[in-house]
């Protein structure tokens, strides 16, 4: 707000310095309080759009343009405190930590992230996920499992929970030398109600039971959990089709969960020996 005021000199004469101070004196006063209007000094806040009411020691503003040739152009820390967040005049944000709230897409064009990326819930990857670096490692979650008889049978109370185990899980049949069942056969059933489209598990058999054969619980008819590649196509394994390790070494089963038709989700065995 620019203001004009009329100067007092020779050319006004002397008594019209009354009116004119009087006239500049309201000008300076309509200036203050416009300024006061968006400017706080009580409670330290700016407010320069009429959007929101900005709180103590708030501004209100509809950009922020930061203007440096180096060095931090912000920099964010709490009272008494070390610095929480900065940006550079090169645009680099060092943060402590970025939370994401919402239903709202955060969008980067690159982050580098030195250390550890922590994610819960679903990650998404829209695009190419780049592992040919020279010091890339790729770690897969994977599980060594202790059977016993609360995994075993159609009612078994504690159904194998695959989804939290990994994509490799590792399986102790021993029991500690005691036989499972004892009937020599011991129906190993997973749970197969928390698994996660597109998820893969791969089951291998770690130690074999000295006096029970393993057998995969298939669940029951129209309501299998294992289907298989025909050069048809995709075919359900019927119920009594139970995938039965032959107790040799190395044996696995891999499997993808999938749908093998519209909305009928099976555990497809991609490959498998020993069973």
């Amino acid at each position: 707000m620019a203001i004009s005021l009329t100067s007092i000199d020779s050319s006004n004469a002397i008594q019209n310095a009354p009116e004119i101070f009087n006239e500049n004196y309201g000008i300076i006063q309509e200036a203050i309080n416009s300024l006061l209007k968006n400017l706080n000094p009580d409670t330290r806040k700016l407010k320069l759009v009429d959007v929101i009411d900005p709180g103590n020691g708030e501004i209100a503003c509809s950009a922020i343009i930061a203007v440096a040739s180096s060095g931090k152009i912000l920099d964010v820390r709490p009272a008494g405190g070390s610095s929480k967040l900065s940006i550079d005049a090169a645009g680099n944000i060092i943060s402590n930590k970025i939370i994401v709230n919402g239903d709202d897409a955060s969008t980067y064009k690159k982050m580098t992230i030195s250390e550890v990326a922590d994610f819960t819930g679903l990650a998404s990857f829209k695009g190419v996920i780049n592992l040919n670096h020279a010091n890339n490692v790729l770690v897969n979650k994977h599980s060594n499992v202790a059977i016993s008889q609360t995994n075993i049978g159609a009612t078994a109370s504690t159904p194998l929970n695959v989804k939290l185990l990994g994509t490799k899980i590792f399986l102790d049949l021993s029991n500690n030398g005691q036989t499972l069942t004892g009937s020599g056969e011991a129906l190993l059933k997973i749970n197969n109600t928390n698994l996660i489209e597109g998820q893969e598990i791969e089951i291998y058999i770690a130690k074999k039971n000295s006096g029970d054969t393993l057998k995969m619980y298939n669940g029951t008819d129209t309501a299998e959990y294992f289907a298989k590649m025909t050069t048809e196509g995709f075919a359900v394994v019927p119920h009594d089709d139970e995938p039965t390790h032959d107790n040799s070494a190395g044996a696995y089963l891999k499997l993808l969960y999938m749908a093998i038709e519209p909305n009928n989700f099976k555990l497809l065995i991609l490959d498998k020996k020993g069973f």
